[in-house]
Protein backbone atom coordinates (compact mmCIF):
# COMPACT_ATOMS: atom_id res chain seq x y z
CA UNK A 1 0.00 0.00 0.00
CA UNK A 2 1.56 3.30 -1.05
CA UNK A 3 1.50 6.40 1.12
CA UNK A 4 -1.40 8.05 -0.71
CA UNK A 5 -3.53 4.94 -0.47
CA UNK A 6 -2.56 4.47 3.18
CA UNK A 7 -3.50 8.05 4.04
CA UNK A 8 -6.81 7.69 2.22
CA UNK A 9 -7.53 4.44 4.09
CA UNK A 10 -6.83 6.13 7.44
CA UNK A 11 -9.02 9.06 6.46
CA UNK A 12 -11.84 6.73 5.41
CA UNK A 13 -11.55 4.78 8.66
CA UNK A 14 -11.62 7.93 10.76
CA UNK A 15 -14.64 9.31 8.92
CA UNK A 16 -16.57 6.04 8.93
CA UNK A 17 -15.94 5.53 12.64
CA UNK A 18 -16.67 9.05 13.81
CA UNK A 19 -19.59 9.75 11.50
CA UNK A 20 -21.19 6.38 12.20
CA UNK A 21 -21.19 7.14 15.90
CA UNK A 22 -22.36 10.74 15.58
CA UNK A 23 -25.06 10.08 13.01
CA UNK A 24 -26.17 6.96 14.90
CA UNK A 25 -27.07 9.13 17.91
CA UNK A 26 -29.12 11.44 15.71
CA UNK A 27 -30.85 8.59 13.87
CA UNK A 28 -31.54 6.80 17.13
CA UNK A 29 -33.23 9.88 18.57
CA UNK A 30 -35.14 10.63 15.35
CA UNK A 31 -36.40 7.06 15.21
CA UNK A 32 -38.00 7.29 18.65
CA UNK A 33 -35.09 6.13 20.79
CA UNK A 34 -36.60 7.49 23.96
CA UNK A 35 -34.49 9.31 26.50
CA UNK A 36 -31.26 11.06 25.44
CA UNK A 37 -28.24 8.77 25.66
CA UNK A 38 -26.39 8.70 28.94
CA UNK A 39 -22.69 9.39 29.35
CA UNK A 40 -22.06 5.66 29.60
CA UNK A 41 -23.90 5.03 26.33
CA UNK A 42 -21.95 7.76 24.55
CA UNK A 43 -18.59 6.51 25.84
CA UNK A 44 -19.46 2.97 24.80
CA UNK A 45 -20.53 4.23 21.38
CA UNK A 46 -17.25 6.16 21.00
CA UNK A 47 -15.26 3.01 21.79
CA UNK A 48 -17.28 0.90 19.35
CA UNK A 49 -17.03 3.59 16.65
CA UNK A 50 -13.25 3.81 17.12
CA UNK A 51 -12.98 0.04 16.73
CA UNK A 52 -15.10 0.20 13.55
CA UNK A 53 -12.89 2.99 12.19
CA UNK A 54 -9.76 0.93 12.90
CA UNK A 55 -11.20 -2.05 11.04
CA UNK A 56 -12.19 0.09 8.04
CA UNK A 57 -8.80 1.83 7.93
CA UNK A 58 -7.08 -1.56 7.76
CA UNK A 59 -8.83 -2.31 4.45
CA UNK A 60 -7.17 -1.32 1.20
CA UNK A 61 -8.94 1.51 -0.56
CA UNK A 62 -8.98 -0.43 -3.83
CA UNK A 63 -10.69 -3.36 -2.10
CA UNK A 64 -13.21 -1.22 -0.22
CA UNK A 65 -15.36 0.39 -2.91
CA UNK A 66 -18.94 1.65 -2.58
CA UNK A 67 -20.50 -1.64 -1.51
CA UNK A 68 -17.85 -2.22 1.13
CA UNK A 69 -18.18 1.36 2.36
CA UNK A 70 -21.98 1.12 2.65
CA UNK A 71 -21.67 -2.26 4.39
CA UNK A 72 -19.22 -0.82 6.93
CA UNK A 73 -21.49 2.17 7.58
CA UNK A 74 -24.53 -0.13 7.90
CA UNK A 75 -22.60 -2.25 10.38
CA UNK A 76 -21.73 0.92 12.27
CA UNK A 77 -25.38 1.94 12.39
CA UNK A 78 -26.43 -1.53 13.59
CA UNK A 79 -23.72 -1.58 16.24
CA UNK A 80 -24.65 1.98 17.24
CA UNK A 81 -28.31 1.02 17.58
CA UNK A 82 -27.52 -2.04 19.69
CA UNK A 83 -25.08 -0.06 21.83
CA UNK A 84 -27.53 2.77 22.46
CA UNK A 85 -30.50 0.42 23.01
CA UNK A 86 -28.54 -1.72 25.47
CA UNK A 87 -27.11 1.23 27.36
CA UNK A 88 -30.48 3.00 27.41
CA UNK A 89 -32.18 -0.18 28.62
CA UNK A 90 -29.65 -0.48 31.45
CA UNK A 91 -30.09 3.21 32.31
CA UNK A 92 -33.86 3.09 32.70
CA UNK A 93 -33.76 -0.32 34.37
CA UNK A 94 -37.28 -1.71 34.06
CA UNK A 95 -38.82 1.16 32.10
CA UNK A 96 -38.29 -0.05 28.55
CA UNK A 97 -37.53 2.83 26.22
CA UNK A 98 -37.51 0.36 23.32
CA UNK A 99 -36.31 -3.12 22.57
CA UNK A 100 -33.29 -4.25 20.61
CA UNK A 101 -35.53 -5.00 17.63
CA UNK A 102 -35.92 -1.66 15.85
CA UNK A 103 -39.30 -0.26 14.84
CA UNK A 104 -40.04 0.92 11.30
CA UNK A 105 -39.32 4.60 12.07
CA UNK A 106 -36.04 3.52 13.69
CA UNK A 107 -35.09 1.47 10.60
CA UNK A 108 -35.96 4.41 8.34
CA UNK A 109 -33.91 6.81 10.46
CA UNK A 110 -30.88 4.50 10.46
CA UNK A 111 -31.24 3.92 6.69
CA UNK A 112 -31.24 7.67 6.12
CA UNK A 113 -28.19 7.91 8.39
CA UNK A 114 -26.42 5.28 6.28
CA UNK A 115 -27.05 7.26 3.10
CA UNK A 116 -26.00 10.54 4.72
CA UNK A 117 -22.82 9.05 6.16
CA UNK A 118 -21.85 7.41 2.85
CA UNK A 119 -22.34 10.72 1.06
CA UNK A 120 -20.26 12.62 3.64
CA UNK A 121 -17.44 10.07 3.49
CA UNK A 122 -17.28 10.18 -0.32
CA UNK A 123 -17.31 14.00 -0.29
CA UNK A 124 -14.53 14.05 2.30
CA UNK A 125 -12.44 11.65 0.20
CA UNK A 126 -12.85 13.80 -2.90
CA UNK A 127 -12.01 16.96 -0.96
CA UNK A 128 -8.92 15.25 0.47
CA UNK A 129 -7.71 14.15 -2.98
CA UNK A 130 -8.35 17.60 -4.44
CA UNK A 131 -6.49 19.29 -1.58
CA UNK A 132 -3.54 16.90 -1.95
CA UNK A 133 -3.36 17.49 -5.71
CA UNK A 134 -3.46 21.26 -5.21
CA UNK A 135 -0.81 21.11 -2.49
CA UNK A 136 1.43 18.97 -4.73
CA UNK A 137 1.08 21.45 -7.60
CA UNK A 138 2.01 24.34 -5.34
CA UNK A 139 5.04 22.49 -3.97
CA UNK A 140 6.22 21.56 -7.47
CA UNK A 141 5.92 25.14 -8.66
CA UNK A 142 7.67 26.63 -5.63
CA UNK A 143 10.42 24.01 -5.42
CA UNK A 144 11.12 23.79 -9.15
CA UNK A 145 14.67 24.74 -10.13
CA UNK A 146 14.99 27.61 -12.61
CA UNK A 147 15.11 26.60 -16.24
CA UNK A 148 18.65 26.35 -17.65
CA UNK A 149 18.04 28.90 -20.40
CA UNK A 150 16.87 31.57 -17.98
CA UNK A 151 19.15 34.60 -17.91
CA UNK A 152 20.54 35.60 -14.57
CA UNK A 153 19.73 39.18 -13.72
CA UNK A 154 22.68 41.53 -13.72
CA UNK A 155 22.69 45.22 -13.01
CA UNK A 156 23.53 47.39 -16.02
CA UNK A 157 24.42 50.96 -15.18
CA UNK A 158 22.58 53.61 -17.09
CA UNK A 159 25.44 56.14 -16.85
CA UNK A 160 29.07 55.21 -17.06
CA UNK A 161 31.52 57.80 -15.88
CA UNK A 162 34.51 58.16 -18.16
CA UNK A 163 37.86 59.57 -17.12
CA UNK A 164 38.88 62.56 -19.15
CA UNK A 165 42.53 62.71 -20.27
CA UNK A 166 42.96 66.39 -19.32
CA UNK A 167 42.02 65.46 -15.75
CA UNK A 168 44.92 63.01 -15.62
CA UNK A 169 47.46 65.48 -16.88
CA UNK A 170 46.44 68.24 -14.51
CA UNK A 171 46.13 66.14 -11.43
CA UNK A 172 49.77 65.07 -10.95
CA UNK A 173 51.68 67.69 -12.83
CA UNK A 174 52.02 65.71 -15.96
CA UNK A 175 52.07 62.18 -17.07
CA UNK A 176 53.40 59.61 -14.75
CA UNK A 177 56.74 58.10 -15.64
CA UNK A 178 59.81 56.73 -13.95
CA UNK A 179 62.07 59.34 -12.37
CA UNK A 180 64.50 60.91 -14.73
CA UNK A 181 68.19 61.28 -14.02
CA UNK A 182 69.30 64.94 -14.08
Amino acid sequence: MNSRESALARLRGAFVGSLSGAVSIGAHGAGGGGIPPTTTAILLLVAVSAALGAVVSALRVTQCQRSCLVAAIAAGQAIGHVTLATADHAAVAHQHAHTLVPSMPMIAAHAAAIALTALLVRLAERAYLTACALFLRIVLIVAAPPSPDAQAWTAKPTHRATLQPWLLTCAAGGTRAPPSVV
